[in-house]
């Protein structure tokens, strides 16, 4: 499992430092045209959004982390850039770790996959 490293601090999941508190997230093609690849999991740091993404919380996480200062259990990650190096074929990742990044990101479409790396055309069957 990839480890999830979170710098979009205005998202809903983050919930400080680098960690992010969903369950699961997915990764998949920006369509803005901007960036590649977007965090579609992203929500807005607000009271509604805080309320829709009850049902994608990781709370096993968060209270181990009360509880010890080791990070949060990473979230499950789905991805659909099948055009990524590390797409597994099967909406995994196969990178060690993943970034989600753009600080000042408000929307899903302002945020992108820092790890993300087009594959070469060889790779492609």
């Amino acid at each position: 499992m990839a480890r999830v490293v979170c710098r979009a601090v205005y998202c809903a999941h983050n919930v400080g430092g680098d960690f992010c508190n969903a369950a699961g997230i997915t990764i998949n093609e920006n369509k803005s045209g901007e960036e590649e690849t977007d965090c579609s999991t992203f929500l807005p740091r607000d009271f509604s959004a805080s309320l829709s993404s009850m049902d994608n919380v990781n709370y096993a996480g968060m209270v181990a982390r009360a509880f010890s200062r080791l990070p949060l259990a990473n979230p499950d990650v789905e991805c659909e850039v099948d055009y990524c190096e590390y797409h597994n074929g099967d909406k995994g990742c196969a990178a060690g770790e993943i970034q989600v990044l753009s600080a000042n990101a408000l929307t899903s479409a302002e945020t992108f996959c820092g790890t993300y790396r087009p594959k070469s055309i060889g790779d492609y069957k």
